[in-house]
């Protein structure tokens, strides 16, 4: 009981503070970054937002934090907690970080409340980068599954990843008499303090060394978990998709097309969609005047300091396309192979050659793939009949006539 109320007390002091910093931001016109962390008491624990605040404060970063985080409570909860749901959509947050729970198996929150939760961040406002934290397992129940269930969700959702249970797991690697866990799951305020060092690295991208914020820590202490959390966030950027890459999916209707799982944390997005427009907008949609083929490209600029700039082209169609238009088959007759060329990624294709006598030459299965390849060298010279069969689209499954030339 004592607890519970120690931790409503920390809560109700975090959200007062929080308030009166906000209304002195907007009193000295100031925009700062905005981050929600929603979770529970692994973020109540010696109040998390309010440490990455005044640690990323301390180093010249405008930063209010808003705390979310309800003891005992899964994100499965918090999606049906009213007071989760009006916090989300109180403000135009940059940031909303969802605290995922470890449990003896992996991660205890299902995938159906994450990706809910990150819907209706996104609802709020589609310029919001959802944010996984990853968290340390059991107290010596140490599990990768919650780390590869993580990666999964955060892929998924193109959600950055904050590593705070890897730099746990690799702190107590290099150190192994350090006291992170209070208990089963509860850090110590030296566990706090390397999770708010992994946040800081995670959402501006840089070292926390020049950090002159140690909160209760002995500073030689402080200064180590520093380095070593920044260490396996930044060489770990992909691994946690905090880099900025270029990457969308499109839906197509008619002449209309509209643009999803697009690259959130860009500083600007240029598109061009190869009939002469384009756009700047993170999520355009945009209508084509004629059926065809066109290419998309989106060229994006980091939101950091060091500046880098990524692209990716896709090639659509509008329009109703024939079979020959989905599947290119041409062979390469100085090397006895054939070619076959599908206008976008198949799940699964069965492609099967017969002779004339319908006698099964050469059956192989091919997925996830738009290209595949028949090695023909064994084969007589003549006429063969090809089989392509997609269980899946119909459109994608085609029988011809092809000859060996050589």
């Amino acid at each position: 009981m004592n607890v519970r109320i120690q931790i409503n007390k920390i809560l109700l002091l975090s959200l007062v503070i929080s308030f009166l910093l906000f209304v002195a931001h907007n009193l000295k016109g100031s925009e700062p970054i905005k981050v929600l962390f929603i979770g529970n008491s692994i973020t109540l624990y010696h109040d998390l937002p309010q440490m990455f605040m005044e640690m990323a404060n301390s180093n010249g970063k405008d930063v209010f934090t808003m705390n979310g985080a309800i003891g005992g409570t899964i994100l499965d909860q918090h999606l049906l907690n009213e007071g989760t749901i009006t916090k989300i959509f109180q403000y135009k947050w940059d940031y909303v970080i969802l605290q995922l729970t470890g449990g003896v198996f992996g991660i205890n929150d299902s995938e159906y409340s994450i990706l809910k939760l990150d819907s209706l961040i996104h609802q709020n406002s589609r310029c919001t980068q959802t944010v996984l934290f990853i968290p340390w397992s059991l107290a010596n129940n140490y599990t990768s599954s919650i780390l590869t269930q993580a990666l999964k969700y955060g892929n998924e959702l193109n959600a950055m990843l904050i590593p705070a249970g890897p730099c746990w797991k690799e702190i107590t690697n290099l150190r192994p008499n350090v006291q992170l866990y209070l208990d089963q799951i509860h850090p110590t305020i030296t566990g706090t303090y390397i999770a708010a060092c992994a946040v800081y690295s995670s959402i501006f991208k840089e070292c926390s060394t020049e950090i002159e914020y140690y909160s209760t820590i002995e500073k030689t202490d402080a200064l180590f978990y520093q380095e070593t959390s920044s260490s396996i966030v930044l060489n770990g950027l992909d691994t946690y998709n905090l880099r900025c890459k270029a990457q969308f999916d499109c839906v197509i209707n008619k002449l209309d097309v509209s643009f999803n799982k697009v690259t959130s944390n860009a500083k600007s997005y240029e598109w061009t969609f190869g009939d002469g427009e384009s756009s700047d907008k993170n999520y355009p949609t945009h209508s084509y005047s004629d059926t065809g083929s066109y290419t998309i490209q989106l060229l994006v600029e980091s939101n950091t300091c060091e500046r880098t700039i990524d692209s990716l082209s896709k090639t659509i169609h509008i329009g109703e396309l024939d079979k020959n238009q989905r599947i290119k088959i041409y062979q390469n007759a100085l090397e006895s192979v054939l070619n076959i060329e599908f206008n976008k990624a198949i799940y699964e294709v069965h492609i099967s050659l017969y002779n004339l006598n319908s006698q099964k030459i050469i059956s192989t299965i091919f997925t996830n793939t738009n290209f595949a390849t028949l090695d023909l060298k064994t084969l007589a010279n003549g006429i063969y009949i090809l089989n392509i069969e997609n269980k899946y689209d119909p459109n994608y499954s085609i029988t011809k006539k092809i000859i060996k030339l050589q």
